[in-house]
């Protein structure tokens, strides 16, 4: 597994921001996750620390993955699914994710419909949680496409 030290201390701001929230406990519905666009690889923004699950395939010239994002002092976390569009067009994408920490589910996230540009990336960010004293894991697909999950972080 790889996991990757840059990224999305700005992106942690942005998806708190937009209405994202805290996380909570066992919710049964899908809470609502919020689209960030990056013009280059998200790994390459911010200090955060990224840890993710394979690269996947979920259509043609589209890749995703499933990240735990960790701020720089370890105390919070999100997940993300991270999708790469190389094709030299829009693709419509939809996502969700979830938060595990331990064997208890923590919630899911869900990212409705949006524009993936030619040539970049977007992520799609749960909320933001203090999970400074437990280890998480996060599943979950990109345009119905399961993801493998991401390691403990």
């Amino acid at each position: 597994m790889k996991f990757w030290k840059m990224a999305a201390s700005a992106a942690l701001v942005v998806s708190t921001v937009l209405g994202t929230g805290w996380v909570g406990a066992g919710s049964a519905a899908a809470a609502t996750g919020s689209w960030v666009a990056y013009k280059k690889s998200p790994f390459e923004v911010g200090t955060s620390t990224w840890h993710c699950g394979q690269t996947w395939p979920v259509g043609s010239n589209l890749l995703a993955q499933v990240c735990v994002v960790r701020t720089a002092d370890e105390h919070y976390a999100q997940s993300a699914v991270i999708v790469r569009n190389n094709n030299s067009f829009l693709v419509g994408m939809t996502a969700q994710s979830d938060l595990s920490r331990g064997d208890e589910f923590v919630d899911r996230w869900s990212c409705a419909s949006s524009g993936v540009a030619a040539n970049s990336w977007s992520v799609c960010f749960g909320a933001t949680g203090n999970y400074w004293a437990y280890y998480v894991k996060a599943r979950g697909d990109a345009n119905l496409v399961s993801l493998p999950e991401s390691p403990w972080a």
